[in-house]
C-alpha cells in the first residue's frame, strides 16, 4: 500500500485504556478491587486465569466498551493537523471485526490498524514500510511499553492518565 506523503508524520494511539474503556468493563466483570494494579496476574488469584482469558479473548467483551472520550479528542485533533493516524493495539487479530466496528460506531478516524503484541516492533515495521511517515508521537496507557518504544525509537511519549501509571 503507497501512501502519498501528504502527512507531517504519524502518530500511534492504543485503544484500550486510551479510546475505550477496556479496563472498566473487565472491573465490572471481576469486580473493582486492586484497580490501581496494571497487571492481570497481580490482581486475581490463579483460579481466575482460565475466565480471565476466556474474557480477553471473547469478541462480545469489547462491543460495548464505553469511549474515552478525551482520547477520541486527542487522536480527532492531531488528525485534524495533518498527522497520519496509526492505532496499534495488544488485542488479538481475531477481534479485528468487533475492533472496526466499535471504531466505526464513535467515528474514530484512523488510517491505519495494527494487532501487534510487541508496539516496539509493528511501529519499527510500520517505519520500514513507509519511511516518510516517521512516528512522531505515541500515546498509550501503558507506562512500560511507552518507555520501551521512546527508549528503542527516541519517540516522544504521552502517557494517558490512568489510576495504574
Amino acid at each position: 500500500m503507497k501512501i502519498r506523503q501528504l502527512y507531517r508524520g504519524s502518530v500511534v494511539f492504543d485503544i484500550d485504556g486510551v479510546l475505550a474503556d477496556f479496563e472498566g468493563a473487565f472491573c465490572q466483570t471481576f469486580g473493582e478491587y486492586n484497580r490501581h494494579l496494571y497487571s492481570l496476574t497481580d490482581r486475581f488469584p490463579e483460579n481466575l486465569t482460565k475466565s480471565i482469558h476466556n474474557f480477553i479473548v471473547s469478541p462480545e467483551s469489547y462491543t460495548d466498551l464505553s469511549p474515552i472520550f478525551g482520547g477520541i479528542v486527542a487522536l480527532n485533533q492531531f488528525r485534524q493537523r495533518g498527522y497520519h493516524i496509526l492505532i496499534v493495539t495488544g488485542r488479538d487479530k481475531s477481534l479485528r471485526d468487533v475492533t472496526k466496528k466499535w471504531l466505526s460506531r464513535y467515528n474514530v478516524h484512523y488510517n491505519q490498524l495494527y494487532f501487534a503484541k510487541n508496539k516496539l516492533e509493528a511501529i519499527k515495521d510500520f517505519e520500514f514500510v513507509h519511511p516518510n511517515l516517521k512516528v512522531q508521537y505515541i500515546i498509550d496507557d501503558s507506562v512500560e511499553v511507552l518507555d520501551t518504544v521512546s527508549d528503542g525509537l527516541g519517540i516522544p511519549a504521552l502517557a494517558w492518565e490512568q489510576g495504574w501509571n
